[in-house]
């Protein structure tokens, strides 16, 4: 889609009947820097688009609409290449910042201790029913796959509660240990964590809903810098995206990112 395509599909969207209310819609002359003669011409895709047009796009389409815009843009100005080759692969659509993501929101969190790790990691079934009830947030005592045993240990570690017939999680949001303010034994337990859910979840045979990759090469420094930059931005992203409130629509979804810039005793 080039600039000239985004701008038909805004107008339809927006229900604009023509493209004299468009460029009036979009602040005309005063905010765009151009005739309507000149808009007409973008809009058809006979000219290119000039900066202002986007920076006043950029503006008022939502944030998650963003990267198509910067596409388009591109494309009508570049066309196809290796600037565009290059914005494809590196530019991330953003999330919706109207609607903060549960991460983001959270005032109130805590910290899994390493007995908590340990004993969902030993319990691979009672693992897979306390992932399923934070994505859910509560479930039925007489639907509950597990043992109560397990559930009273569930219980015991302040992870889980009993309120009118249901259980629910103790608290809304829980971290894991991190390497940069943790100690060695609790980061360890949350690798050992973050493994049995790969585990757990993984279809190894592959499935049309999963992606799982691998690589190891040589790169320079900077380069590894990057790549790892990238991988935690990744995962602020994909937070990001967290509904507080769930629907019949939303889906479930795992995403796991490992990456290491290896030193020599690594490959000893």
């Amino acid at each position: 889609m080039n600039l000239s395509e985004f701008l038909k599909k805004w107008k339809t969207i927006k229900n604009i009947a023509n493209s004299k209310a468009h460029y009036l819609k979009l602040g005309g002359a005063k905010k765009l820097g151009i005739s309507l003669r000149h808009f007409q011409l973008i809009e058809s895709g006979k000219y290119p688009p000039s900066e202002k047009l986007l920076s006043v796009f950029f503006e008022m389409v939502t944030p998650k609409d963003r990267r198509e815009l910067f596409l388009a843009y591109s494309r009508s100005v570049f066309g196809e290449g290796p600037i565009l080759d290059y914005l494809d692969q590196y530019l991330l659509p953003a999330a919706d910042t109207e609607v903060k993501g549960l991460f983001e929101t959270a005032k109130v969190y805590r910290i899994y201790s390493t007995d908590q790790l340990q004993f969902l990691i030993d319990q691979p079934e009672v693992l897979r029913f306390y992932m399923s009830l934070m994505l859910l947030e509560d479930l039925k005592i007489s639907l509950c796959p597990i043992s109560k045993a397990h559930l009273k240990t569930l219980e015991d570690l302040e992870l889980i509660t009993f309120k009118n017939g249901e259980i629910t999680p103790s608290i809304q949001v829980m971290k894991l240990p991190r390497f940069e303010d943790s100690n060695p034994r609790a980061v360890t337990k949350a690798s050992e964590f973050i493994m049995k859910n790969v585990d757990l979840f993984l279809a190894k045979e592959g499935h049309r809903n999963q992606e799982l990759s691998f690589t190891i090469q040589m790169v320079s420094p900077e380069d590894a810098d990057l790549i790892l930059d990238r991988t935690r931005s990744l995962k602020r992203w994909i937070q990001s995206l967290g509904k507080r409130d769930v629907k019949p629509t939303h889906v479930p979804i795992i995403s796991v990112g490992f990456c290491k810039a290896l030193e020599p005793k690594d490959l000893k």
